[in-house]
């Protein structure tokens, strides 16, 4: 029993060294020597060696035939291809949003960008909410919860376009300077709020999705009648959503030790 239990350590302890191995080399935008790997991910160079001749074997890594150093191949990209092909993000959220609608008892959504407007890709209505729907599907991005949280990725150039293409009407701030005031606010908190700005007599909460880009990719709202849901419960449902993106984040590849806010202004 001890030996299993000290190879299984092992075992994880170089699966570790071969992740670290790969976010170095992934990082560089060159090709390197042995010994600079080594020194950059603070491993000895037998382990390095050891790990690089299995990449060479698979064809995940190339050595240069002149100058003998080492980089990553584009192998890894169609590893990602293979998982983006074969998994839809609507389908692996909907078992959340069926989650979050019975325990919150507020009608359920994911919501993505499409054509610089917030479109709901999925829904699942809650019994608190009636079991209704909101009646529109798509709103302005600076008007609905979902929208400005899928906005705290955008530039400064591309906030600019959808003020020009578009125009800042239909609720929310009506000014570039309000929207950017309003982004930063929403990224510092983590979540964002629609009180009746995207549709009268209804209230939403949505968090964040993050994929590996670590930029939001997607969000998971709540949103049920005024009527119902009083503005002193506004953030009752706050940790089930809390709960459901964490776990969504964690397959799309989402560090939050690399998470920085991007550049609003110029």
């Amino acid at each position: 029993m001890e030996q299993g239990k000290l190879d299984s350590r092992q075992a994880n302890l170089s699966a570790d060294r071969l992740l670290c191995l790969l976010e170095f080399m992934a990082e560089q935008p060159h090709a390197m020597r042995l010994s600079d790997i080594a020194a950059g991910c603070g491993m000895n160079i037998s382990t390095v060696h050891r790990f690089l001749a299995s990449l060479l074997a698979t064809g995940y890594a190339v050595q240069e035939e002149e100058s003998g150093l080492y980089r990553l191949t584009f192998g890894f990209c169609r590893l990602g291809d293979s998982i983006r092909a074969n998994t839809e993000l609507h389908s692996l959220c909907l078992p959340y949003l069926r989650q979050i609608a019975q325990q919150t008892g507020w009608t359920a959504l994911l919501v993505r960008e499409y054509d610089m407007t917030a479109l709901c890709a999925e829904a699942v209505p809650g019994e608190r909410a009636g079991g209704a729907l909101p009646r529109r599907d798509m709103a302005p991005l600076q008007a609905s919860a979902s929208g400005r949280l899928l906005l705290t990725g955008w530039n400064a150039r591309r906030l600019e376009q959808l003020a020009q293409m578009r125009g800042l009407k239909g609720g929310g701030p009506s000014t570039l300077a309000a929207l950017r005031r309003e982004l930063v606010m929403v990224r510092a908190r983590g979540y964002a709020m629609d009180n009746e700005e995207t549709e009268p007599g209804w209230r939403g909460l949505a968090v964040p999705l993050r994929d590996y880009t670590n930029q939001p990719v997607a969000a998971l709202e709540v949103r049920g009648p005024v009527r119902a849901w009083p503005e002193d419960e506004a953030l009752e449902p706050l940790e089930a959503l809390n709960r459901a993106a964490a776990q969504l984040c964690a397959f799309l590849g989402y560090d939050p030790a690399r998470d920085r806010p991007p550049a609003f202004r110029r």
